[in-house]
């Protein structure tokens, strides 16, 4: 993915490592990197998709995450930061993503992204511990 850091010009050295979390988790999603999000999942953590019935524990996460890579061929993205606000040991992101991919039928899919991941920073690293959006295809 590409990052947009334009927004980052001054920025703390702890929200640079919030968004640089963020944007490897995308990374590794256009990467098809399942273990590579698993290592950033912290082992309590819950998502929320809005086109979800419910919040997601990790494992659950995880397996919509492997299926939804079946629909990930051949992606482009641009992650771009709204805000990123740091207090303490938590983190909140705010963010856009535009992709195209390619489904698992060979169809081109164009979709933006919008997000908002709570990181919390766990044995020196940030992990997801939450996170809530949408992701709306374009026509």
């Amino acid at each position: 993915g590409v990052p947009n850091l334009s927004f980052a010009g001054d920025w703390s050295k702890e929200q640079k490592e919030v968004w640089n979390t963020i944007t490897k988790w995308w990374d590794n999603f256009a990467a098809n990197d399942v273990k590579g999000q698993r290592a950033l999942l912290h082992d309590n953590m819950y998502s929320w998709s809005m086109d979800g019935p419910a919040p997601q524990n990790k494992e659950e996460t995880l397996l919509w995450i492997n299926e939804n890579m079946k629909d990930n061929n051949d992606p482009i993205q641009t992650v771009t930061p709204m805000k990123v606000v740091v207090h303490g040991s938590t983190g909140v992101a705010h963010y856009v993503v535009q992709r195209a991919r390619t489904d698992r039928n060979g169809k081109r899919v164009s979709e933006t992204h919008r997000w908002t991941d709570i990181v919390i920073k766990d044995g020196g690293k940030w992990r997801f511990i939450a996170w809530q959006g949408a992701t709306k295809v374009n026509k």
